[in-house]
C-alpha cells in the first residue's frame, strides 16, 4: 500500500457520510431535528382553519316610510329656502320653522339621536348645489351606504317604491371573524425550528470533549473541511424537513406561503444558514456535554419566544423597522420577522433575507477568528535554557546537538519527527497568604526536550505518571501550543504550518476516540477515505486489517456495543489504516489479554518499515519488543536516550546469575565459589534461589559465566542456573528512584509593585516564559 493522496473531495465526502449515518441512528436528531418541526408546522396549519367569530352579519333594511319628520338647519336666515321650496312641489310637506329655542333643543335630543346620518348642503338663494358631506361617528354604516341612500332619495323622488338591502362586512374580508394564524402561526414554526441548532451545537461540543475533533484533525483532516463538511451535512438535515414543511404550508395554501411561495422558501433556506453557524459560535462557550444541554436548550426558547411574543401581542401595531432588521441578525427572529411579513401580505421579507445571508457570513467569519486565536502559537521571547551540564546525561546533550542541527538549511541529516526544545508551563494562583505578594505555583511540565526519530524507527517514551510525556505528545499532535520551542514533522512545523504537518499522520490516543454509533466497518471507512485512500485500495485495506486484527465476527457491531479489548484493536486499526507515515501510539496494548498483546506487537513490528512511530507505554516488555531507542523523561526532561541495549549496559548492573542448589546445605559453597570466580559480584538473595549480579566488565564474558557454572555442577552441587542481561524495567526504576529523591520542580512566584523575586535559583531560567503566557490550569 502506497502513500495516499489527500483531496478536499474526499475528506468532504467521508465527513458528510459520518454525519449522515451518525444522524439517522441518533432518537435525539429524529426528536429535535424532525418531529419537533413537523409538530409545529402541523399545529400551524390547524390554527389557520380556525376562526373564532364576532357575531352574525349586520344588516339594514331601508323601506320607504310616511310620516317622516326631517330636520332642516338652514345656512341662511332666509326661511323657506329654495330647497324648501322645491320639496313642496314634488312632496306633500309640510314646513314648520322653529323659532323657540326650548322646541329646538328638543328637536336636537331626540328626533336627531334616532338618525343614522345627515347630509350638508350649499344651499344659496339664486340655485341649488347639492354636494354633500357625510358625517359619521366610529361607525362604518354611513360610508358603506352612502350610495344607496342617493338610491333611495331618487326612488322617492320617482315616486317608486324600493326595497334597499345592505350587508355590512369588514373592508377587503370575507368574514368577520379572528384568525389565530397571523398571530400564533409564525411564533410556533419559529419555536419548533429553532431546536435542531442546539443539538448541531452540542455534537460539537461532545466531539470537542471526547477529544474527537483534534483526532480527526490528527489525523489528516483539515480544518476548513471539518467545519465545511459539518455546516453542509448538518444544512442538508435541516432542510429535508424544513422543505417538508414549507410544502404542506404552501399546499394548504396559507396566507403568504401559497401567494409567494418563492420568498417563503429562501426564508427557510437562509435561515438554516444563519442558524447552523451561530449555533456553532454559542458551543465554544460550553466544555462539557451535560452543560451544554441544559443551557442551550434553554437559551434557544428564551432567544425565539421572548422577542417573538413582545412584537406579536406588547407591540401589535409594529416595533421601527430599524429595530426590526437588527434583531433579524439572531436567526429566530429573522424567521419570525419574515414568516409575520408573509402572513401579512408585506413585501419587506427580502431584507430579512438579505440580513440572513449577512449574518451567515459574519458567523463563519467569527468561527474562523476563534479557530485562529485557540490555535495561536505563544508569543514568548526568553534567552535560550541551558541544561545543567553536571545533572544531564552526555547521550541527551549529544541527541540536542544532533537535531539542533537537523534543522539548519541545507542539513544532511532529516529526521521525520523532530522535538526541537519544547517547553511547557502550567500556572497555578495560589490562595492569598496576606503577605502583600500574589504567588503562583509554576509547574515545568516538560522542561526542554531535544529528539528525534527517524524513517522505519520505533521510538519508545518513558516516564513514571506526571513526568509530562502526555503533555509532550499533546504539543506535538496538536493539542496544545508549547511556550518555546518546535516541533516538525516531515520538515513542517506543527507550530506554523499544522495542516501540512498532520497530512500523513496516524494517531491512537490512550482513550478510546470512536463514534457510539459507528461499526467497526465503518470507522475503518472513514478513517482511509480522511487519509486519501480510494474507493478500491480502501476496501482491500479494511478487510486485511479486520482479518489482521481478528475482529472479522465483530465487523458490523456499533462500537458501543463492542468490548474493551476489541475497542482498543479498533483505535490502533483506525491509526494504522491509510498507509500513514508517521504514527503516534499511547498505550496501544493497554486492556489486552497477554495473547492479544503479543499479537498486536506483530502487527506494529511488521508495519514498522517506512513509518516514523512514537510509543508511549507504561509495560516495559512492549517497549523492549519494540523500540529502536527509547527515551525515559524525569520531571519534564529527558533523563536518558539511546537503543534498549546500550541503557541497559549503562545504567543496569550487568548480567543477572540465578542458581538452584542440589540441597540447602549446599548454599554456602556455592557462594563461595561464584566469590572466586567473580570477586565483583554481588549476592542479592537466598530464598531458594541464590541470585548474584555480574557488574558489566571485560572479567565478566558470558562464555566464562557459562564454564564456571558447568563446572559448578560437579564440585559445589549446582543444579541449574539461569545468565539474564538487566532488564530495561529495572533501569527505569532506578531512574524512577532518582527522580523522587529529587527536589521539588516547581516553582512559585511571588510579585509584589512589579517586582520580581525568585524562590529558587532554578527559576531564573523560566519565570519569564510565566508572565508572558496566559494562567491555564488543564482538569
Amino acid at each position: 500500500m502506497g502513500v495516499n493522496k489527500i483531496t478536499i473531495l474526499g475528506q468532504l465526502k467521508a465527513i458528510l457520510l459520518l454525519k449522515f449515518i451518525q444522524a439517522i441512528r441518533d432518537k435525539k436528531f429524529i426528536f429535535s431535528g424532525v418531529l419537533i418541526p413537523l409538530v409545529g408546522v402541523g399545529l400551524s396549519l390547524l390554527f389557520n382553519f380556525l376562526n373564532f367569530t364576532s357575531g352574525s352579519d349586520s344588516t339594514v333594511t331601508f323601506t320607504p316610510v310616511n310620516n317622516v319628520n326631517l330636520t332642516y338647519n338652514p345656512s341662511t336666515s332666509l326661511g323657506e329656502t329654495p330647497i324648501i321650496n322645491t320639496m313642496k312641489s314634488m312632496f306633500d310637506v309640510d314646513f314648520l320653522e322653529i323659532t323657540e329655542q326650548q322646541m329646538t333643543n328638543d328637536i336636537f335630543n331626540y328626533t336627531l339621536s334616532d338618525q343614522i346620518g345627515g347630509y350638508s348642503f350649499n344651499d344659496t338663494k339664486d340655485n341649488l348645489t347639492f354636494t354633500q358631506t357625510i358625517f359619521f361617528n366610529s361607525s362604518s354604516i354611513i360610508p358603506n351606504l352612502n350610495q344607496n341612500l342617493y338610491i333611495s332619495i331618487y326612488n322617492l323622488v320617482s315616486n317608486k317604491t324600493l326595497k334597499i338591502v345592505e350587508t355590512l362586512t369588514p373592508l377587503g374580508s370575507g368574514n368577520t371573524g379572528f384568525q389565530l394564524f397571523p398571530f400564533i402561526g409564525p411564533i410556533l414554526i419559529q419555536y419548533t425550528f429553532i431546536f435542531f441548532v442546539p443539538y448541531f451545537a452540542i455534537n460539537i461540543v461532545v466531539e470537542r470533549s471526547k477529544g474527537i475533533k483534534y483526532h480527526l484533525f490528527l489525523n489528516s483532516l483539515r480544518s476548513k473541511v471539518y467545519w465545511g463538511g459539518y455546516l453542509l451535512a448538518d444544512f442538508i438535515l435541516y432542510l429535508a424537513p424544513a422543505t417538508i414543511g414549507w410544502f404542506a404550508l404552501t399546499v394548504a395554501k396559507v396566507d403568504g406561503f401559497y401567494t409567494n411561495p418563492v420568498g417563503s422558501f429562501f426564508l427557510f433556506f437562509c435561515f438554516g444558514l444563519s442558524a447552523i453557524p451561530f449555533g456553532y459560535i454559542i458551543q465554544f462557550a460550553f466544555d462539557k456535554e451535560d452543560t451544554a444541554s441544559k443551557w442551550l436548550y434553554s437559551l434557544a426558547s428564551i432567544i425565539s419566544t421572548v422577542p417573538s411574543t413582545v412584537i406579536s401581542f406588547a407591540a401589535p401595531n409594529g416595533v421601527p423597522r430599524a429595530v426590526t432588521v437588527l434583531l433579524s441578525f439572531l436567526p429566530a427572529c429573522s424567521l419570525f420577522n419574515g414568516l409575520s411579513d408573509l402572513v401579512r401580505g408585506q413585501d419587506t421579507i427580502i431584507t430579512t433575507i438579505i440580513v440572513q445571508l449577512a449574518s451567515c457570513v459574519l458567523y463563519l467569519f467569527v468561527i474562523y477568528i476563534i479557530e485562529r486565536i485557540k490555535n495561536r502559537p505563544s508569543k514568548v521571547t526568553v534567552d535560550d535554557v541551558e541544561l545543567n551540564q553536571g545533572n544531564t546525561d552526555q547521550d541527551v546533550l549529544d541527541e540536542r546537538q544532533r537535531v539542533q542541527q537537523s534543522t539548519q538549511p541545507n542539513s544532511g541529516h532529516k529526521y521525520v519527527i523532530t522535538v526541537d526544545g519544547i517547553f511547557k508551563h502550567f500556572v497555578e494562583n495560589l490562595p492569598d497568604d496576606k503577605s502583600g505578594y500574589e504567588k503562583k505555583r509554576v509547574k515545568a511540565a516538560v522542561d526542554g526536550i531535544w529528539f528525534g526519530v527517524e524513517s522505519g524507527q520505533c521510538f519508545g517514551l518513558l516516564g513514571h505518571n506526571g513526568a509530562g510525556k502526555t503533555t509532550l505528545v499533546n504539543i506535538m499532535t496538536g493539542i496544545l501550543n508549547c511556550d518555546r520551542g518546535d516541533g516538525f514533522i516531515d520538515r513542517f512545523s506543527i507550530s506554523k504550518e499544522r495542516e501540512s504537518s498532520f497530512s500523513s499522520v496516524g494517531s491512537c490516543p490512550q482513550t478510546d476516540i470512536l463514534f457510539d454509533n459507528l461499526t467497526i466497518r465503518e470507522h475503518l471507512q472513514l478513517f482511509s477515505s480522511i487519509k486519501g485512500a480510494s474507493k478500491e485500495d480502501s476496501q482491500v485495506e479494511i478487510n486485511y486489517f479486520i482479518e489482521k486484527f481478528r475482529i472479522a465476527e465483530h465487523a458490523d457491531k456499533k462500537s458501543k456495543e463492542l468490548s474493551g479489548g476489541t475497542k482498543r484493536k479498533l483505535s490502533v486499526a483506525c491509526c494504522l489504516v491509510g498507509s500513514p507515515r508517521i504514527v503516534f501510539l499511547d498505550e496501544a496494548s493497554s486492556g489486552l489479554d497477554p495473547s492479544s498483546r503479543r499479537h498486536l506487537w506483530e502487527i506494529i513490528q511488521e508495519m514498522k518499515p517506512g513509518k516514523a512511530i512514537i510509543l508511549i507505554s507504561h509495560s516495559m516488555d512492549e517497549v523492549d519488543f519494540l523500540a529502536n531507542r527509547i527515551g525515559i523523561m524525569c520531571n519534564g526532561r529527558l533523563r536518558c536516550i539511546g537503543t534498549p541495549s546500550h541503557l541497559k549496559h549503562k545504567f543496569g548492573s550487568g548480567y543477572t546469575l540465578d542458581i538452584q542448589p542440589r540441597n540447602f546445605s549446599d548454599t554456602p559453597n556455592i557462594i563461595n565459589y561464584i566469590k572466586n570466580s567473580f570477586p565483583e559480584a554481588v549476592f542479592i538473595e537466598k530464598l531458594g534461589i541464590i541470585t548474584f549480579e555480574l557488574p558489566t566488565s571485560d572479567n565478566f564474558s558470558l562464555a566464562k559465566i557459562f564454564r564456571v557454572c558447568e563446572v559448578g555442577k560437579q564440585q559445589v552441587g549446582i543444579v541449574d542456573f539461569n545468565v539474564s542481561e538487566t532488564s530495561l524495567e529495572k533501569v527505569f526504576l532506578k531512574l524512577a528512584v532518582e527522580q523522587s529523591n529529587a527536589e521539588d520542580h516547581d516553582k512559585i512566584l511571588e510579585k509584589k509593585k512589579h517586582t520580581i523575586r525568585k524562590k529558587n535559583d532554578q527559576f531564573q531560567d523560566v519565570y519569564q516564559i510565566i508572565l508572558a503566557s496566559t494562567t491555564k490550569t488543564i482538569k
